[in-house]
């Protein structure tokens, strides 16, 4: 088994006369500008002729990538079959059947689908962390490989093992790939990646691959407002010092354009010196410009606030809209013991909290619901429950995604006060209405058996 790896998420297995890439990004800034590649890409567009299958895990993106793939030629899409997992909303694979790709197919969860005579390959969804990733297993006579992305599916190893067997390769992420608190939280930010790599090592306790390569990770933060969280990101060297030092596992670092036969040797020291002067570059905005929105004014806000707000009532019945929108509200307040009574009056009416939003460059305060949209308030900044851009905000509002896309490149600081006076394990009001539009973007109807399932589950823990 031949591993060439791409960049990021992306590499390519070939055995046989199957060369099998997976989450192509090869150039380009993503989530609304706010993530570039660590590396440039060796491959090519014109590189996509020797490719037979492209497997997307998931529509984030810095997976799947639409601007990308349409640069691949028409007559090498044509000789490409597309794997992708079974989805509610069917989007992905409308998309690349509508490029024309030699063919598009919906791998069955948990099941070996076969290539070619030297390859089958078995996907499985993440349904338990989140609803829109999967992992992939890729079975040839010369080794096997687990891809496991950036799906975080920790809780279901024991049964991805049994699923499996044994497993020759492991690559997964190394480090976080999302907002992780305010500016000055740096210890928690370091916490965090630790905890990053207890999950790692707990993947290959498991697992107990030969190798690991860490990839999934090869991007950073590249605006003014969320560069602080580079600085506190897991580092390659790091990575593979403590897989080595904590696991039975060889590491296998690699840079974009490297090849590795699975069972031969393999020097990382390469890859890492290479990928820490990227990292060096970074710190220079004269070598890597950051991205800069222009600004947007109120007006233009409010008009897409009014869109949002549409959208999210078309979702249901306004009333179940409601519902679930007030059961968000407080299913994470102090819980079924203080303010319980309060909370269940609050939900018997109904009564959904607006969301209130400082943007930075107009220096204003609005406040977003379903019955006013947005709105410009009279309240101060650290009354508010995130501060953010007005081109963020606006993002949000114009992609049913947006939301998703804001808590990703991490352009906003939360209320310190909202946190400690909530209890919240998710930031704000705010990302609750972004959330139900989000859920319905991917294909799952509102309905009140969700409530009622979260109902069950506050109560059973």
């Amino acid at each position: 088994m031949l591993i060439d790896f791409v960049n990021h998420a992306s590499l390519i297995v070939s055995a046989g006369e199957v060369r099998l890439m997976s989450d192509p990004w090869l150039e380009g800034r993503v989530f609304d500008e706010g993530w570039a590649l660590t590396a440039g890409t060796a491959m090519t567009y014109e590189d996509f002729k020797d490719v037979t299958h492209i497997w997307f895990s998931h529509e984030h993106p810095d997976h799947f990538l639409p601007d990308n793939l349409k640069k691949i030629a028409a007559e090498y899409r044509k000789s490409i079959h597309v794997l992708y997992q079974e989805t509610k909303d069917k989007k992905v694979v409308r998309y690349c059947r509508g490029l024309g790709f030699k063919e598009v197919t919906e791998l069955p969860p948990r099941r070996w689908v076969r290539l070619g005579p030297d390859v089958e390959v078995l996907n499985c969804p993440n349904d338990t962390t989140w609803l829109a990733d999967s992992w992939l297993c890729v079975r040839t006579p010369g080794g096997s490989l687990l891809n496991m992305n950036d799906c975080g599916a920790y809780r279901e190893l024991p049964a991805i093992k049994a699923l499996v067997g044994d497993v020759d390769v492991l690559a997964t992420q190394f480090s976080f790939a999302q907002w992780v608190n305010n500016v000055e939280a740096v210890d928690a930010r370091r916490a965090h990646d630790r905890r990053v790599l207890e999950s790692v090592k707990r993947q290959i306790d498991v697992l107990r691959p030969r190798y690991v390569i860490p990839f999934a990770s090869f991007a950073w933060f590249c605006t003014d407002e969320n560069f602080y969280l580079n600085a506190d990101k897991n580092k390659l060297r790091d990575v593979v010092g403590f897989v080595r030092d904590n696991t039975t596992s060889e590491p296998i670092a690699m840079y974009p354009g490297d090849r590795w036969t699975v069972g031969e040797a393999h020097d990382s020291a390469s890859a890492i010196s290479r990928y820490e002067q990227d990292l060096t570059e970074i710190a220079d905005p004269a070598l890597r410009p950051r991205t800069r929105h222009d600004t947007v004014d109120a007006r233009s806000l409010i008009e897409a606030g009014q869109g949002y707000r549409r959208r999210l009532l078309a979702i249901a019945p306004p009333f179940l809209v409601r519902a679930h929108l007030a059961w968000q509200s407080y299913e994470n307040r102090a819980g079924f013991g203080v303010g319980l009574l309060l909370n269940l009056c609050r939900l018997a009416c109904l009564s959904v909290e607006p969301a209130n939003l400082f943007v930075t460059d107009l220096g204003q305060a609005f406040a977003f619901d379903l019955g006013g949209g947005l709105q410009p308030v009279d309240i101060p900044g650290d009354a508010c429950d995130i501060m953010l851009s007005s081109a963020s905000l606006a993002y949000c509002f114009r992609f049913d995604w947006g939301g998703e896309t804001l808590y990703v490149n991490g352009c906003f600081q939360e209320n310190k006060n909202w946190r400690a006076v909530e209890a919240m394990a998710y930031p704000n009001r705010f990302f609750k209405y972004c959330n139900l539009l989000r859920r319905a973007d991917l294909g799952y109807e509102l309905s009140w058996g969700v409530a009622v399932r979260s109902l069950l589950r506050k109560l059973a823990a």
